[in-house]
């Protein structure tokens, strides 16, 4: 037994094993507007597998905003899978590629590459001989030709990129516009900073505060003396602000006042974990900074097409299958890929994977707290829902609803759930439930609850439907006494435009 054990391992080193690709890739943009919004660029493959390419493989790639147009002639022919995941595969007019050489291609894209940024992600090959996919390495060629720069959308002007230069004089004008000197680099800058005569010891004074509920709403005033520094406040999270203003001080100072104030009660930063994944750790630290900077809000960005991100007991479904993206046929153990994922939905160090426990969800909830910090949980409805409408399948689909024909923003064809199933309100109801039951448990208020609402698609819901659905929403916020939020008020349905007017 003890000489099979290393044998086991050996084996399952070699199944491990990742296979050398056979080709990498270099990608070059040409330019916008060949055709009426029709972009152009330059793939290059180069044959590293020592013998002839012949044409038995799929290129798969992430890239948004354009996607492949297949013509007459072409060698490699390009099709869109679903939203900005796409693939080529060679063509009936495709010549192999002989060992250790190279063969640029031409290729046209619906679309516009409105950034330099965009371009082909997450590139991996699958051979028709072993469906196994390979990681394919892919250079990029910058923008060095004027035509490259142009964006070509009529509704914008057509400017060359900003570059490091104009962005660094933009910064210049804007910090030449803050009259306020001191003596410190505060961030935010506090309302008044008055000096006197006497010099305080920062580092020896000690610091008393209290709160006074007459005093502006989160504001404080730190009066210096030369042992002690005096804070008033209108509340803790007004003491909390003076400390952090207190943090950014060093060594003696001669300042014998400083009046604070926030112009804007909602300070927020908006967090989307939902199409890179970024750890429970990795949130708290940019609680950490929100709070050096006296925000208030964390907007929390946790659904869209592209994964689920927070676990929900009672529907484990939605982190076991839509919290992971990669290479699949069927997306049954996973979602399709998207951005710069790769196509491993195993890989726990792919910002494609992942998902927020409900236990650090709960941490998070209590380290935002503490720093006077409010979570706005968002799930985006009944649009943007292709995620969690693929891992519940069928509770959130519907055969009639799916045979329409829509095209969204990000070009998904299926990610409006079925609002005729009556489960797509009792899904919505299960999930305010245990949100609400998690804010319980961490001791913070939850009385914000985003539904999102943007960007539904024209053909995937009558007016009827929506607006049925959406007053259903609206019950059910309203028995948990919390007050909806939305993302696109164009778009929403009368009534809940005025609702949310009303509780403003």
């Amino acid at each position: 037994m003890k000489h099979i054990l290393p044998l086991f391992a050996c084996l399952a080193l070699l199944s491990c094993t990742k296979q050398p690709a056979p080709f990498s890739c270099h990608w070059e943009f040409g330019r916008n507007d060949v055709e009426p919004r029709v972009s152009e660029a330059y793939l290059t493959i180069t044959n590293t597998s020592g013998k002839e390419l012949a044409a038995d493989w799929t290129l798969y790639f992430c890239m948004e905003a354009m996607a492949p147009i297949c013509r007459e002639g072409d060698e490699l022919c390009g099709k869109q899978i679903q939203g900005s995941y796409h693939c080529y595969r060679p063509s009936a007019t495709y010549r192999p590629i002989p060992a250790d050489s190279s063969r640029t291609y031409t290729l046209r894209f619906r679309g516009t590459a409105i950034r330099e940024n965009i371009h082909p992600e997450g590139l991996f090959l699958v051979p028709d001989q072993t469906n196994k996919p390979i990681s394919i390495a892919c250079t990029y060629a910058p923008y060095t030709r004027r035509e490259q720069m142009f964006r070509g959308i009529d509704l914008w002007e057509k400017t060359p990129y900003a570059d490091g230069e104009y962005v660094y004089q933009y910064n210049a004008l804007r910090a030449a516009a803050q009259p306020l000197q001191t003596e410190f680099a505060f961030f935010p800058q506090p309302k008044k900073v008055l000096y006197g005569e006497q010099e305080c010891d920062l580092t020896k004074a000690t610091v008393v505060s209290r709160t006074d509920a007459n005093m502006v709403n989160e504001g404080y005033l730190m009066r210096f003396t030369p042992d002690t520094i005096f804070i008033e406040a209108s509340s803790e999270a007004g003491v909390f602000y003076a400390k952090q203003t207190l943090k950014q001080m060093h060594g003696t100072t001669k300042i014998e006042r400083i009046i604070d104030f926030p112009d804007l009660h909602h300070r927020g930063v908006m967090l989307d974990v939902v199409r890179n994944f970024y750890p429970v750790d990795s949130i708290l630290r940019v609680l950490d900074v929100m709070a050096d900077c006296k925000l208030n809000v964390l907007h929390f960005h946790l659904s869209d097409d592209e994964a689920w991100r927070v676990e929900i007991p009672g529907l484990p479904e939605l982190t076991e299958m839509g919290a992971r993206r990669g290479y699949t046929q069927t997306e049954t153990e996973c979602l399709y890929p998207m951005y710069n994922g790769g196509w491993d939905w195993q890989d726990k160090n792919s910002m494609a994977n992942g998902y927020i426990s409900r236990a650090d969800f709960i941490r998070m909830l209590k380290y935002a707290k503490e720093r006077h910090i409010r979570v706005i949980p968002e799930i985006d409805m009944p649009g943007h829902m292709r995620a969690c409408k693929k891992a519940l399948r069928p509770l959130l689909s519907d055969s009639l609803m799916d045979t329409r024909s829509y095209y969204g923003a990000q070009e998904y064809t299926d990610n409006v759930i079925a609002v005729t199933n009556p489960y797509a309100l009792t899904f919505i109801e299960t999930l305010v439930k245990d949100f609400k039951a998690m804010y319980e448990e961490a001791g913070c208020e939850f009385t914000i609850f985003n539904i999102g609402g943007d960007e539904v698609p024209e053909g995937s819901l009558t007016k009827e439907e929506h607006q049925q659905f959406i007053d259903g929403v609206l019950a059910i916020l309203q028995r948990y006494n919390l007050q909806p939020l939305g993302g696109d008020y164009a778009i929403l349905p009368t009534r809940i435009k005025g609702y949310l007017l009303q509780l403003a």
